[in-house]
């Protein structure tokens, strides 16, 4: 249940993250996420003023998700969660076997 929940708290937490790429001058694509950016916007102009102000206001570009970067995604922070929640569990159980030992 914990791995869970902080699978998924890193996920989300992870759009806080913006990657930006304006490409051949022309071309703007902004993704949110980490390690992999999955939630993506990408737009063409015909001109770098047109980029700029696309750039000021990204909420009003059309997104889409990646689900192969989510499931990757998701797979990371899932690791993440396990580096976290293992110890903890280790360290409970350690204390749980001391407090009973004490005890008898």
């Amino acid at each position: 249940m914990a791995t869970t929940a902080l699978t998924l708290a890193g996920l989300f937490l992870s759009m806080l993250v913006v990657c930006e790429d304006v490409c051949c001058m022309y071309g703007y694509h902004r993704g949110l996420g980490y390690p992999w950016a999955w939630l993506d916007s990408y737009t063409t102009t015909d001109n770098v003023a047109a980029i700029d102000a696309i750039r000021s206001d990204p909420a009003a570009l059309e997104k889409s998700v990646d689900w192969s970067k989510v499931v990757l995604d998701g797979l990371f922070w899932w690791h993440v969660a396990l580096l976290v929640v293992v110890p903890a569990m280790q360290a409970r159980r350690r204390s749980h076997l001391s407090a009973r030992d004490r005890s008898a």
